[in-house]
């Protein structure tokens, strides 16, 4: 099959309209949002489903009905998913070191694996908005640390890699990866999310990052994958990848949390071609209202194609 023929696998839907096969796991997490909490009119309408909330347990262990679990653990992490015919991930409430490897034990696990994310309504202006910061989204980083399970071996990155901010609403986090990272000015190729979950949103990422694209031309290099769509981000890496003769990849994960899953997907994919490069921002409570859509992603039915096992021909 042809890699650019390969299905993009989102689905969305109206929140009561997400209905899981009986006997399904459903892992979620409470955040700081409200969209992140299932209202119990759309749990009573799931059958047999087994509903388990992730605690975290510091920053790198996470509570699993009762138990406490490693997010390094590998094996302990399957063996609290495994035996149930359907996993969904919903990752509108975790955060990345959560879902991340959470994701990666239940792809090695072989089974059907569901990904959710629960769309705002909208997000949390500044009350003095600046150039570069329109919302008001993140309290502070934490700074730029491996994503557990997916910390790459090398010491450094090859000098001829290409850098991938994926760009959202926080101009001040972009600018902070891209100091951090330090890429070669020729080699940073943005990605932003168009269309985004609303029609003003991909101008809106695009004005808050101004400051720093501006810098160096990499206005233009910008490419544009579907905001809400991990599978269109991942043809967009594998684009850039060949473009740059293959290039080792560095994914800064800046923006929408489903460009996130595209960019971890890819970093699964790939291993010692690719890296994320995450900054740990600490989320403000109520940074957004509402709930909008729900995005369901087929992830196990995607990790069994050619584009993500990196055979056949894209073209």
């Amino acid at each position: 099959m042809r890699l650019l023929n390969e299905p993009l696998l989102t689905t969305e839907l109206a929140p009561e309209d997400l209905i899981c096969p009986p006997d399904s796991l459903y892992l979620h997490s409470h955040g700081p949002e409200e969209r992140s909490l299932l209202q119990d009119s759309w749990v009573a309408l799931q059958i047999d489903t087994h509903f388990v909330q992730i605690f975290e347990a510091g920053e790198e262990a996470i509570e699993l009905a009762g138990i406490s679990i490693s997010l390094r653990d590998r094996g302990g992490l399957k063996s609290a998913l495994d035996g149930r015919p359907v996993v969904y991930i919903d990752i509108t409430g975790m955060t990345y070191s959560t879902w991340a490897p959470l994701l990666q034990a239940s792809l090695e696990l072989g089974g059907v694996t569901r990904v959710i994310y629960r769309e705002p309504l909208d997000y949390r202006r500044s009350a003095n908005p600046t150039r570069g910061m329109i919302y008001d989204l993140s309290e502070s980083i934490a700074g730029i640390a491996p994503l557990p399970g997916l910390a790459n071996l090398r010491l450094r990155a090859p000098a001829d890699s290409v850098f991938v901010p994926l760009l959202g609403f926080e101009g001040a986090r972009l600018a902070h990866v891209l100091e951090s990272a330090e890429p070669a000015s020729e080699r940073v190729v943005p990605v932003v999310g168009a269309p985004g979950f609303r029609p003003e949103y991909t101008t809106q990422a695009l004005l808050s990052g101004r400051l720093t694209l501006e810098q160096d031309g990499h206005y233009s290099r910008i490419q544009f994958a579907k905001a809400n769509c991990p599978f269109d981000l991942f043809h967009e890496l594998v684009k850039i990848q060949m473009h740059f003769d293959n290039a080792f990849l560095r994914v800064a994960p800046v923006g929408t949390k489903p460009h996130g899953l595209g960019a971890v997907l890819y970093a699964i994919a790939r291993p010692g071609r690719a890296e994320i490069v995450y900054d740990h921002p600490i989320r403000k409570s109520r940074r957004t209202s509402g709930q909008s859509r729900v995005c369901l992603y087929e992830v196990s039915q995607f990790a069994e194609s050619d584009l993500f096992r990196g055979v056949g021909d894209y073209a």
